[in-house]
């Protein structure tokens, strides 16, 4: 039986009509994590993030807006936003003559139906392909968290007060 104790600091911030409890501990040696606790409505956001760095300077130096966005991404599809994308590359595309009109039309067809088709799997490739490259899955837009704004108070309050304690 082997017992792994790992290392994690807590901070708890409290300052403009806010609480928020903070995990920063460190996953891997190339990985940090972040638990971020609203205390007010008990409601909690998780992830990871490729670092080196300590996790205390990680969270202190990193783009407020882009730690609230890996913490908020829900990983559920932006189904009209894939769809207008792909429709504009698809005018795009056949403007500079790099389709015909008649594939050019089946798949913006294929791109206006993506919204009514529930089931990624089924969802046109060869449109998605063109829109966002070979590797589609990993990069097509994904829906926002209704407490973004708020979640990206807390980061930025956390933020705050772990500049103010190092100095």
């Amino acid at each position: 039986m082997t017992v792994d104790f790992e290392k994690c600091e807590r901070v708890r911030v409290t300052a403009e009509g806010q609480e928020v409890l903070a995990f920063l501990g460190r996953c891997d040696a190339a990985a940090v994590e972040l638990t971020l606790v609203d205390q007010a409505t008990r409601k909690a956001w998780y992830s990871k993030f490729t670092s080196k760095l300590s996790p205390r300077l990680y969270f202190a130096t990193e783009l407020a807006t882009f730690i609230a966005e890996q913490l908020c991404s829900t990983g559920e599809a932006d189904r009209a936003l894939i769809s207008r994308m792909a429709r504009q590359q698809i005018i795009k595309q056949r403007r500079l003559r790099a389709l015909s009109q008649e594939k050019a039309r089946a798949l913006f067809d294929a791109a206006f139906s993506i919204p009514n088709i529930a089931v990624e799997d089924d969802w046109p490739e060869a449109v998605l392909e063109l829109a966002y490259g070979l590797d589609w899955r990993a990069r097509y837009p994904r829906l926002r968290d209704p407490a973004f704004q708020t979640l990206f108070q807390h980061v930025t309050l956390l933020q705050k007060t772990l500049v103010a304690s190092s100095t």
